[in-house]
């Protein structure tokens, strides 16, 4: 609701085009969903525990989302639905920067293991790529998860 309200004063205050609002209620989502959440690391958090956490938070305002906006949007010319699809690539590319970030700073995870297809540029690439589908799909991400808890951590899995 109060994604909804911020949202609609700060359309009411200007003439957006709608390639514009397009645009921006992208990067509303984004920042609603991703800045609270995905800017910090918990104290004793693991890369996959804060995955989890994240997609909390994706799941909590996609909802607000998709009865706010998402109906509208897809209501748009081509044009200005392929306009939005440009900005969320571009929050995908911070998404995946700030995965690797995280990733690096996970002590329990050996960088030994990152080689190959668990390259970090590969393996946050395939994490934000999946797990936003996944939240916009309406599927949970646990074989995900389970599968990156073997993966990172191997027998000690079950601490994480």
């Amino acid at each position: 609701e109060m994604l909804t309200r911020d949202w609609s004063s700060d359309v009411c205050s200007s003439d957006l085009a709608k390639t514009d609002l397009t645009t921006a209620v992208v990067e509303r989502f984004f920042r609603a969903a991703i800045v609270d959440e995905f800017c910090r690391v918990e104290p004793g958090e693991g890369f996959v525990d804060y995955l989890r956490r994240l997609e909390g938070a994706l799941v909590r305002v996609l909802g607000e989302y998709r009865t706010t906006w998402l109906k509208e949007i897809r209501k748009l010319p081509y044009e200005e639905r392929t306009a939005g699809r440009a900005a969320q690539a571009a929050r995908l590319g911070h998404i995946e920067t700030g995965l690797a970030r995280v990733l690096a700073a996970d002590p329990d995870i050996e960088p030994a293991a990152l080689v190959g297809p668990l390259a970090p540029k590969v393996l946050c690439s395939f994490i934000a790529e999946h797990l936003l589908a996944a939240v916009q799909n309406g599927t949970d991400c646990a074989t995900l998860f389970a599968l990156l808890d073997s993966a990172l951590y191997g027998e000690s899995a079950t601490h994480h």
